[in-house]
């Protein structure tokens, strides 16, 4: 859920769990059928431990310290995803990046490693 570029992951039992800002808002966002993560798509990614739920979170980049992780959403040359979808193997989400954005492609991005590896790039 997000509002106003603040966004929440909200459990069936109405308990939510602010994990991050995103500029310009989320464009899409999914939870693994394993629900072990879940990935925010916008300017950059957000990606979530979902077995961390509640933690407090830390704009940082490193597992050790955080649950949710943002990239590729700093200036000069943030990346714009539209889409996320899971292909069916664990671990790997594949992005969208917006077909107008110097980046436009599918991703595809290794969990919990945070790898992201052209699939097809225009």
């Amino acid at each position: 859920m997000a509002d106003y570029e603040t966004i929440s992951i909200e459990r069936p039992d109405g308990v939510r769990w602010r994990v991050g800002h995103m500029y310009g808002n989320p464009r899409a966002a999914l939870i693994t059928v394993d629900q072990r993560w879940a990935v925010i798509v916008g300017c950059g990614f957000v990606a979530v431990d979902l077995a961390r739920f509640g933690e407090k979170i830390k704009d940082v980049q490193d597992w050790r310290f955080t649950a949710a992780v943002h990239s590729l959403c700093k200036p000069p040359n943030p990346w714009w995803f539209e889409a996320v979808y899971e292909p069916g193997e664990e671990g790997l989400v594949h992005l969208v990046a917006d077909l107008n954005d110097v980046h436009a492609g599918i991703y595809d991005l290794r969990l919990p490693l945070l790898t992201l590896e052209p699939r097809v790039t225009l």
